[in-house]
């Protein structure tokens, strides 16, 4: 089960303060791809406004010409496509002038343990994906996980791996348990198999 939040950004006419008619955040909450939960505008100051498994941020504009998505993920020069809205972001103290807001991105999420950052264009749209950490008790739970499957992944996430032997250690169970439990994760691709047989086998988070 997928939860996803997707936010679209309209900001034509965007001044210091950004408390203008025209900027505003529209947020849908979906489920599934076509179950909408939710959705909601939100007005005002742009700055004040944003708030399960990743965040998408939608703008329409246009690369530079002849530019790649991955022409962004490389050392470039700063080339605003709305230079109004990055003026007022930069006085702001929101951004610099030097081009480095992608990669900059990039190593906050790997510091902070989330998967880097993804891109998509397609035409006028320019998508930002962040994918959000979905390796907590109240996510795992609400995929259905029992507990002592909730525990296996959060062992996983702080010791970096876990074998059938640390599952049936960590929850007093036996190795047939084990292996159904960790079929089941590995079923589920949130975890992924080190391939080695035997004694030498672990898993880790996928």
């Amino acid at each position: 089960m997928s939860h996803n939040l997707i936010i679209f950004l309209n900001s034509r006419q965007i001044c210091h303060k950004l408390d203008i008619t025209g900027a505003y955040v529209k947020i849908g909450y979906f489920e599934r791809e076509a179950d909408l939960i939710f959705q909601d505008e939100v007005h005002g100051n742009l700055f004040e406004q944003i708030y399960l498994d990743k965040l998408m941020i939608w703008n329409e504009g246009h690369l530079p010409e002849n530019w790649t998505v991955g022409n962004l993920l490389k050392s470039h020069s700063s080339r605003p496509y709305n230079p109004d809205i990055a003026n007022s972001f930069f006085r702001s103290g929101y951004v610099e002038s030097w081009g480095r807001g992608i990669s900059k991105m990039t190593e906050l999420c790997v510091a902070g343990g989330l998967p880097e950052p993804s891109y998509l264009v397609e035409g006028s749209d320019f998508w930002v994906i962040f994918k959000k950490d979905i390796y907590n008790t109240e996510y795992l739970e609400s995929l259905g996980l029992n507990g002592r499957q909730v525990k296996a992944v959060l062992f996983a996430k702080e010791k970096g791996k876990i074998t059938n032997s640390d599952y049936q250690t960590l929850n007093s169970i036996s190795r047939e348990t084990a292996t159904r439990d960790i079929k089941e994760l590995v079923d589920k691709k949130l975890f992924k198999s080190s391939g080695v047989k035997g004694a030498g086998a672990y898993y880790t988070l996928n």
